[in-house]
């Protein structure tokens, strides 16, 4: 389960419950005139109107107190309240699973799914809600004192959980108004314009795979992987069509891409440098005025690297990663396997439909990348992809076949980075694959389409081929294409060179 998803849930969980208890006791008076109102418009309902049927029937022989307190704060088991939150955030192929298979089955079946993290954070809802009925009974014994100064403890407590997008809004507030910390040379002043718009685009590519989590729990890990995943992938900002002055449109297409890995290795960006600064004049901004730590940003272990050049795994790494998707669940499975024997993009994966595996005259079996599927680079991105036969011998036609939904994995998860989430917070740590290549190239999710061009580079296959079977800028036209590389025969020999990768 992705720990992003379980934080959030918690947050809203924490965030919903402070703001019910704050109304209980008075503090929220705007939303507590909201809850009066209700209870004032139906309680007077139920004196002079006999015809009026609500919940004025339930108020009639309630006070406003009590009508509170089991408005806001109804009573429900702490534990039953974090089983049902989290089970509406979970997702997994139930149709799959027999009702009585045995529990280590569904386990080894859905690892992921059902991890320690899981279990972890539905403690931590199912404990804070200890707290949150506790106050409530002090509230029902008339103990408000005491159960707004408990109240305020949680509120304090909840403050210190600032999250990596509100802590970055703050420091951008300090540096519009001159108040940040004194620089080792002269003196803090007020941000320009032009320093200001660079913070903000800088904002929006941290927040991109930062965004929501909690201050006290990003590592240097996470910042590593922030740079390796997505700061040294971003394309040139100064070319089309990134290049319309300076506004988050710019960027927010630029992150779109970047997940759909639309972005290729000769276009990324050469100012990784200046990104790590200003990553780490935030961070001293969030330890010298928010009282926070920036030991995370001092242990990181990512470095700049001569050329910002993506890599391509070893056969070592790349095997090891196909024997580890065998863990995951079906969705998270079919997605690496086919992004790594195939050489498809991610966005070109996470946009296959049930009808986009085909079988031709010949009796190979292809898959269709199609642009009323969603969105492709080009028009040469439009392809027929060979099938590998390790896919074919792991059952991929009984998974399409199967399917209870059009869409393969948009019903699983339409998070744009839902197969770069895979690798970052699964596959690398878990495998404990490095940042670079010996050489210095960066590793990332778009290294598995690297490692496919090597091979097939390195077993002598035409070029021509190679950039048809990838979907690269050619200059095969269009005609040609359609004449030639769609043709089943072709199709027959592009399947051979596929499997010339090695899966296992």
């Amino acid at each position: 389960m992705d720990k992003e998803r379980l934080e959030a849930v918690v947050r809203d969980v924490k965030t919903t419950y402070l703001r019910k208890l704050k109304m209980l006791l008075e503090i929220d008076d705007e939303e507590n005139s909201h809850i009066f109102k209700r209870y004032q418009y139906a309680f007077l309902h139920s004196m002079f109107n006999d015809d009026f049927q609500s919940e004025s029937d339930d108020i009639s022989s309630q006070s406003y107190f009590e009508y509170k307190l089991s408005t806001l704060l109804p009573d429900e088991s702490p534990s039953s309240v974090a089983h049902k939150k989290l089970s509406e955030l979970h997702f997994t192929d139930i149709v799959d699973i027999d009702t009585y298979q045995i529990v280590d089955t569904i386990i080894d079946k859905y690892p992921s799914d059902f991890n320690f993290d899981y279990f972890k954070h539905q403690e931590e809802i199912e404990r804070f809600l200890r707290r949150i009925y506790y106050i409530k009974r002090l509230i029902s014994s008339g103990n408000m004192e005491t159960a707004k100064v408990r109240c305020g403890e949680i509120e304090t407590e909840f403050e210190k959980e600032l999250t990596f997008s509100a802590a970055y809004e703050k420091y951008i507030e300090a540096g519009i108004e001159g108040d940040l910390p004194k620089p080792r040379v002269g003196v803090a002043k007020p941000w320009e314009e032009k320093v200001l718009t660079d913070h903000r685009k800088a904002k929006e590519i941290f927040c991109h795979f930062l965004g929501d989590r909690v201050m006290t729990e990003i590592t240097w890990k996470d910042l590593d992987n922030l740079f390796t995943q997505v700061v040294s992938c971003l394309p040139k900002l100064n070319k089309k069509p990134y290049n319309r002055g300076r506004n988050p449109a710019d960027i927010t297409l630029a992150l779109k891409h970047l997940d759909a890995g639309l972005i290729e290795s000769d276009n990324l960006i050469t100012n990784v440098g200046a990104y790590k600064e200003k990553l780490s004049s935030f961070y001293r901004y969030y330890a010298e005025r928010l009282g926070g730590s920036a030991r995370a940003v001092r242990d990181m272990k990512h470095e700049i690297p001569p050329s910002n050049t993506r890599g391509a795994f070893s056969d070592e790494q790349f095997r090891r990663i196909i024997s580890f998707a065998s863990t995951l669940n079906p969705y998270q499975k079919w997605a690496v396997w086919i992004m790594a024997l195939t050489g498809m993009r991610n966005g070109e994966v996470q946009q296959l439909r049930q009808q986009d595996l085909a079988v031709n005259s010949k009796g190979i079996y292809f898959l269709k990348v199609r642009d009323e599927a969603g969105s492709v680079k080009t028009l040469n991105g439009i392809r027929n992809v060979p099938v590998h036969q390790y896919l074919l011998d792991k059952g991929i036609v009984d998974f399409f076949e199967n399917s209870k939904t059009k869409e393969m994995f948009l019903c699983y998860s339409t998070n744009e980075k839902f197969l770069t989430n895979i690798y970052t917070n699964i596959i690398k740590p878990k495998l404990d694959l490095p940042n670079q290549t010996p050489e210095d190239y960066i590793l990332s999710l778009y290294s598995v389409r690297h490692y496919v061009f090597n091979v097939l580079e390195r077993e002598k296959v035409p070029d021509k081929d190679i950039e048809v079977m990838l979907g690269h800028a050619t200059k095969v036209s269009q005609k040609t294409r359609g004449k030639y590389y769609l043709h089943p025969h072709v199709l027959e020999v592009q399947k051979k060179y596929i499997d010339l990768i090695q899966a296992d």
